[in-house]
Order: C-alpha cells, then sequence, then structure tokens
C-alpha cells in the first residue's frame, strides 16, 4: 500500500481540506484581510498563501 502526504487545514466550520504537498505554492502572507472567493470567508494576517494553476490537460 502506497502511503501519500498531503498538508491538511482545519476549516473553522469544522471541515478539513487537503492540498498535494508542493512547497513551491506556498508563500509568506503579508499583513492584512484576504477573502477567499468560496465561502467569502475573511482571514486576518494569516501566516501563509497557497497559490495554484490549475490547467485542463491537452487532448489527444
Amino acid at each position: 500500500m502506497k502511503r501519500w502526504l498531503v498538508i491538511s487545514l482545519a476549516l473553522l466550520e469544522g471541515r478539513a481540506w487537503s492540498m498535494p504537498p508542493d512547497l513551491r505554492a506556498l508563500s509568506a502572507a503579508g499583513p492584512g484581510k484576504y477573502r477567499l472567493r468560496d465561502t467569502s470567508e475573511t482571514v486576518s494576517n494569516p501566516d501563509l498563501l497557497a497559490t495554484w494553476t490549475i490547467t485542463e490537460p491537452a487532448r489527444h
């Protein structure tokens, strides 16, 4: 059995969210308030930001 590493976050509403452990996507967050697009939740002064670009695979 293969074991995969993931980064798992506990969200305020009690759900968990996981992402691949690609640390290149993480950067230090500047101070301030950030609004999450999906939930409109506002996060104040987070430690880190994650940026992902998702592309559809080419069709052959």
